[in-house]
Parts: structure tokens; sequence; C-alpha cells
């Protein structure tokens, strides 16, 4: 099951570029019709990720290092961990090319975004920004500095996976480390002899313990000592004793080549639940203000694998803003129309929920009724489990 949705959003600059100089950008992409500006999916989802954590529902991400200070400017910081104590690497993935042990780790997430685009064109609208006030006081002279100013409706599709929320592979090839009794390469040898005289990988899943009876909290330790590899093991069973109560089970699946996590119902139902009820009250903090990122309208389904319907919502509210109007109730009645007609047939059910900020969290409760019944009744099959 995934839950689709497309999304309509009134809001200024919620991205900023690069920037020329003493010029602030925005973020923006060229279009047929004009130059669009954009909000990227990382901004997006870090501003629910930062509301999320703000409210105490979500954990703050862990990264691969015990102190701050081991990361110089030559590191990627990068969020780490299982879904079992991040709910973030749950919903928003994360990966590690290569920690300092030698391991590799990833996670895709469950929740897609794609980018926030604007219907209306930019136009060059500036802003100056001088202090004048702050220079003034101390009579000094201040330079100017300019950024670009938007304001406008954004749209953007999203995707959540309810199957994959609260469940996670982790391969055994992520358990493989490069031989420390391997031979050193030679300094100055050439790129093939280089290749020749690499070191091998060699498995380190413990899969006697995975299949074993034991608890959970030992199998969480020994993951943790993949994904957190600088901590000590106080540290990481601490963690594990911290949210085991999250977990349904722990095991390793020969079949997979992988071990598998599994939460318990309540959890992944917590997790879809915050999300989406963050995600209609939502702001982003920028430049000494709220951005706000609230839908002003809102359609989702549980009865598409991707929302097709994005299509026909983009082109209608181009066709108002190019005439001069918005009507979220004509989007409404036209992207129920489409839907009735997207219907192959007497027994293909699709139903769309129609959110605005009125009713928004009565449509949640609504979907979510149908996602604690489809978690309630589901079967995991580990035929279908390769994706995870």
């Amino acid at each position: 099951m995934k839950l689709t949705g497309v999304a309509a959003i009134e809001s200024g600059i919620l991205n900023r570029g690069e920037g020329l100089g003493n010029s602030a950008t925005a973020k923006k992409t060229a279009f047929i019709d004009g130059m669009k500006v954009y909000c990227s999916p990382p901004a997006y989802k870090a501003s629910i990720w930062t509301n999320l954590i703000e409210k105490g529902k979500f954990n703050k991400p862990l990264i691969p290092y015990s102190k701050l200070s081991k990361i110089d400017d030559k590191v990627v910081v990068q969020r780490t961990g299982t879904i079992v104590e991040s709910e973030e690497v749950d919903l928003g993935g994360t990966m590690l090319a290569n920690t300092s042990q030698g391991f590799s780790y990833k996670r895709e997430g469950s929740f897609t975004v794609d980018n926030l685009i604007s219907i209306n064109s930019y136009l060059g609208d500036m802003d100056f920004i001088t202090n004048g006030r702050i220079a003034s006081i101390h009579g000094v002279k201040n330079q100017i500095v300019n950024r670009e100013m938007f304001y406008g409706l954004y749209v953007c599709n999203f995707v959540l996976e309810i199957d994959r929320v609260g469940i996670q592979l982790i391969h055994e090839n992520y358990f493989q480390k490069n031989d420390e009794t391997a031979q050193e390469e030679p300094q100055g040898e050439s790129q093939d002899k280089k290749k020749k005289n690499k070191k091998p990988k060699v498995s380190q899943v413990n899969k006697e313990l995975f299949t074993s009876s034991s608890n959970n909290v030992e199998k969480l330790v020994e993951l943790y000592r993949l994904c957190l590899p600088e901590e000590t093991d106080d540290t990481r069973e601490a963690i594990a004793r911290k949210y085991i109560d999250r977990v349904e089970r722990i095991y390793y699946s020969e079949k997979l080549k992988s071990v598998v996590i599994i939460l318990t119902k309540e959890e992944r139902i917590r997790r879809i639940k915050e999300l989406l009820i963050t995600m209609g009250e939502l702001g982003r903090r920028m430049e000494g203000s709220y951005r706000n990122l609230v839908p002003s309208w809102v359609a989702m389904s549980l009865d598409y694998q991707f929302p097709k319907y994005y299509i026909e919502a983009k082109n209608v509210l181009s066709k108002q803003v190019r005439e001069g109007y918005l009507d979220f109730d004509e989007l409404t009645n036209d992207i129920l129309q489409f839907v009735e007609n997207d219907k192959f047939d007497e027994k293909d059910q699709k139903t769309i929920y129609i959110a605005t900020p009125k009713n928004y969290t009565d449509t949640v409760k609504r979907i979510m009724e149908r996602i604690e019944e489809h978690i309630d009744s589901y079967e995991f099959d580990e035929d279908a489990l390769w994706r995870f």
C-alpha cells in the first residue's frame, strides 16, 4: 500500500541558491513559460524533521561519530543508526559511503517528495537590506545586500510507502569489511596492480546470533556495531534498551541474505500519523521569519502507485493563474472527476481525499483508519521484502 498526494502551498522564498557577491538568490529553474522558483525535497523534508523533533515526536538522528571533534570539513555528516531509534532513518533514509572501520551502510527512505515548483513565474523582484538603523546609530557606512523576492503558489507530489514504514533490511554485504590480515598495498603501484592487491572483503554478519532465540537487545547491539562503529558497547546497549519496546522482531533471513528489523504495529502507525499531522501544520524558519508550508489544498489517495492526478492538478492551477484567479473548489471538482474517469471498470475502486486547512485533521483521521486496518491485517511476505 502507498499513500500518494499532491499539495498546493502558498508561500514566499523557501530555498536560497548559492548567491553572487552580496546578492541572495532564489532557487530557480527554467520552464517553457518562464523561470520557476522551487524548494528542494531535502529542504522540505528537513522542515518536517525539525518540526517533529521540536515537538518531541521524533528523536534527533544519530551520526557515526561519538565526538563532534572527529568531524572536519572533509567529512559529509550523515545520519546513521537503524529505524528502531531513528524515525528519520525510517522515513528519510541514509547512506554511509564508508565508515572508519571499512563498512558501508544504506537505507532507502520510505517517504519521498518531488521538488516544490511554483506555478507562477519569477519576475525579477528584489529586496534591499541595509541595516541602516544600526549603522546610523554608530555613525558608520553600510553595504547594501540584495535579495531576490518571490511570493506564489507551489505544487509538489509525495509518496509514502506504507508497507516499508517500520521495516528494514540490512543486507549481509553491509557487514563486510576489509580483511585486516591482507597484505598492504605497496606505494607507487599502477592502478591495475592496486586493484589486484586490494584487500578482500570479509563477511562479519553473526548469523548464529540473528537466527537464535537471543533477545532483541543483543541483536540490536550487534547492528549498532555496524552503523555506530565509533561508540562503545555500553553506549550501544543503552540506546538499544531505551528503544527496544518499539521492536517486534529482529532476525536473519537466509532467503534475503539480510537481517530484517520489524517494528510493532503501534509504532509504525504512530510514525505515519505524526508525519501526516505535521505536514498539515508545517512552517520553515528562514531569514528571521517562519515561511508557510501549510497546504492551501491537498489531495491524497491510497489507491495509486504514483499520484498521476498531479499532472491534472498542475494543469488546472496553471490555467487559473494565467487567467488571473485561484479557485480550489473548481480544482477539487476537476480532480474528483479525473479520478472517476480513471476507473477501469465498476470493480475498480479509487478514492481521493481532498483537504484544506479547515478539514485537514478530519481528513487525516479518515485516511489513518484505512491505514490502521491495512497494517493490522498485513502479512509479511519475504518475496515482497526484497525492495525494502
